[in-house]
C-alpha cells in the first residue's frame, strides 16, 4: 500500500487497512456504526425536506439563477452588468434557464437540487480521503457526521452559489494529490490541477485552501526532487485552461471589468466585511472547533505524523486563523472550517472512544444538539412566503417589480447595477464614481409597483458602515451620502422593510 512513501510513517489507523476488524475495548463497532448512519440519513432527510420548504431562499439563489437569465438574453458578464463572481456557475445553470418554463419556483427548486447533488459529489470524495488516507470507514463515517451537522453545513449544502461546485473540484483535486503522494503517478497530479483550475472558474477563492499545500508539496519534492517533472507536466492543462479563459474576457472586452470586479473589488469588499464580522459564530460553533483543534494536537504527535494528517491540520489552522482575523461575517463562511475540523478530529475522537465510554456519547449529543439547531434556523418561515413565489402565484408581472428576491426574469432596465443594493453602491463609490446612480429614484419609478430587496434595514446599515470603516476619501463620502444615503432614502427606508412592499397600497 504505501511503497515509495518510506519518509512518511503510518499512522495507527493505517493498521487497520482491513476494516477496523480490531476490538474497540469500551463500545464495539457494530454499535458506533448503526448510530453514526442514523446520523447521516438523519441529516438527508432533513436537507431533503428543507430543499422544499427551507426560509434560506436568499439574494445568492435568484442571483446567479438571473445572471443565466441575462446571458440567455445575450448579456455579457462584468461587461454589461455588475457580478464579482467567477463565471462557470451561470454556464452551468444556463441550460435550465433555456429549457425549463420561466417559473422562479421551478428554477429555484432545480437549482438547489442540482447543488445538492454536487455536495453530495464533494461528500463523496471527502468520505473517500478519509477512508484511504486517514482512518478507515468508521473514522470516515465521523468525519462526515462532523462536517454535515453544522448549520452552515446545511445552509451551503442546496444554496444556488458556486461554493457548492467549488468544494466538489476542491476535495476532487485533494484527492488525487493524496493518491499522488501515496502512488506517485503523474495522471493522479494531472487530474488534481484540472480538477483545482475548474473550480477556480467557479470561485477564485479555492486558491485560499490550495496555496497551504504549497508546503506539503514542498515537503514531498524535497524527498523526491525528480518528481518535480511531474509537476510541471501537470501544470500544462491548467495553464491552457486558464489562458483560455483569459483569451475569452479579452476577446468579449471584458478583462478591465473583470480584474476590477472579482479581484480590486472583493479584496477591499473583504477588508471592509473583516472589520465587522461576527465572532458570534466561533462560539456558537466552539464544539466543532475544539474538535478540530485537539485533532491537530493529536496529529502532532510523532508516532501519527504523515503527509496526508499533516496536510488537514495545516489546512485547519490556515482556515482558522481566516474565520478569526478575516472575514468571518457570515455563517457560510465556516463551511470549509467545518470540513477540515471534521478531518483532523474524527481520528482523535475514534480514538478516544476506544477507551472512555462517555466520549461516544456526548458525541452523538452535540451530533443532535446541531441537528436539532439546524431544523430550527431553517423553518422559521415556509419557502412560499418568499417574495419571488408569492409574486408568481399572484400572477405580478416582473417588469413592475425590483429588488433582489422579486424573481429570475426581471428585466435590467438599461442599468448596469441591477439588485444587489450594498455591494453595488459600494462598487459604485470606489471604482466607477457614478454619480446618476441614486437607489431612491430607481425604488420611486413611476413603472415599479412591488419591490422586495432582501433587507433594507441590513443595507442601510452596511452603507452607513462604509463610511466609518472603509478608507474612502472626501469625493467618495459625499457621493455615498448624495448619491445613494439621500434624505429621500433616509425618510422612506422604513417603509420598505418588509420582504415584499406594495409601492402603490391601495392595489391587491
Amino acid at each position: 500500500m504505501q511503497k515509495n512513501f518510506a519518509f512518511c510513517p503510518p499512522m495507527f489507523y493505517d493498521k487497520l487497512q482491513q476494516g477496523e476488524n480490531m476490538p474497540i475495548q469500551s463500545i464495539s463497532r457494530s454499535k458506533i456504526l448503526p448510530v453514526l448512519w442514523g446520523l447521516i440519513t438523519i441529516n438527508l432527510l432533513f436537507l431533503l425536506y428543507e430543499l422544499f420548504f427551507s426560509s434560506t431562499m436568499i439574494c445568492d439563489d435568484i442571483e446567479h439563477l438571473r445572471v443565466a437569465y441575462y446571458i440567455s438574453l445575450g448579456d455579457v458578464p462584468y461587461r454589461d452588468f455588475f457580478e464579482h463572481h467567477h463565471p462557470l456557475l451561470w454556464y452551468v445553470l444556463l441550460p435550465l434557464i433555456k429549457f425549463l418554463p420561466l417559473s422562479t419556483t421551478l428554477g429555484v427548486y432545480t437549482g438547489r437540487l442540482l447543488s445538492l447533488l454536487v455536495s453530495l459529489g464533494a461528500g463523496y470524495y471527502f468520505y473517500r480521503i478519509m477512508r484511504k488516507f486517514i482512518g478507515g470507514k468508521t473514522v470516515a463515517l465521523l468525519a462526515i457526521v462532523i462536517y454535515f451537522t453544522g448549520l452552515p453545513s446545511w445552509y451551503a449544502l442546496f444554496n444556488i452559489k458556486p461554493d457548492a461546485y467549488m468544494r466538489l473540484f476542491y476535495f476532487m483535486g485533494l484527492y488525487y494529490l493524496f493518491s499522488y503522494f501515496r502512488y506517485q503517478k503523474r495522471t493522479y497530479l494531472c487530474i488534481c490541477g484540472v480538477a483545482w483550475m475548474v473550480g477556480f472558474l467557479f470561485l477564485q477563492t479555492i486558491v485560499l485552501d490550495v496555496l497551504p499545500l504549497i508546503l506539503p508539496i514542498g515537503w514531498f519534492l524535497y524527498r523526491h526532487p525528480a518528481k518535480i517533472k511531474d509537476f510541471i507536466c501537470a501544470a500544462v492543462v491548467p495553464l491552457v485552461i486558464l489562458t483560455v479563459f483569459a483569451g475569452i474576457l479579452i476577446y468579449s472586452n471584458t478583462w478591465n471589468a473583470y480584474y476590477e470586479t472579482n479581484w480590486l473589488f472583493n479584496s477591499k469588499l473583504s477588508d471592509f466585511l473583516s472589520k465587522i464580522s461576527q465572532p458570534k459564530f466561533l462560539f456558537l460553533f466552539i464544539d466543532i472547533i475544539v474538535a478540530g483543534i485537539l485533532g491537530t494536537i493529536y496529529f502532532l504527535q510523532k508516532d501519527k505524523r504523515n503527509i496526508y494528517c499533516l496536510s488537514l491540520c495545516l489546512l485547519f489552522v490556515t482556515e482558522l486563523l481566516q474565520r478569526i482575523f478575516w472575514v468571518g461575517i457570515f455563517s457560510q463562511y465556516y463551511v470549509m472550517l467545518f470540513a477540515f475540523a471534521g478531518m483532523v478530529a474524527a481520528p482523535a475522537v475514534y480514538k478516544l472512544w476506544q477507551k472512555h465510554h462517555i466520549v461516544f456519547w456526548l458525541a452523538v449529543f452535540f451530533a443532535g444538539v446541531h441537528i436539532l439547531a439546524n431544523a430550527v434556523s431553517l423553518r422559521k418561515a415556509d419557502f412560499f412566503t418568499q417574495a419571488g413565489v408569492y409574486l408568481e402565484q399572484k400572477n405580478v408581472p416582473l417588469s413592475q417589480t425590483w429588488g433582489t428576491n422579486c424573481g429570475i426574469y426581471q428585466p435590467r432596465r438599461g442599468l448596469y447595477y441591477w439588485a444587489m443594493v450594498d455591494v453595488e453602491a459600494l462598487h459604485n463609490i470606489l471604482f466607477r464614481q457614478d454619480k446618476s446612480y441614486n437607489l431612491m429614484q430607481i425604488l420611486l419609478s413611476d413603472d415599479i409597483k412591488y419591490y422586495c430587496p432582501a433587507s433594507l434595514s441590513y443595507q442601510k446599515k452596511f452603507l452607513i458602515r462604509l463610511s466609518k470603516y472603509l478608507n474612502m476619501d472626501a469625493q467618495q463620502k459625499e457621493i455615498l451620502q448624495q448619491h445613494v444615503l439621500d434624505q429621500a432614502f433616509d425618510e422612506n427606508y422604513d417603509n420598505l422593510l418588509p420582504t415584499l412592499y406594495q409601492k402603490v397600497t391601495h392595489e391587491h
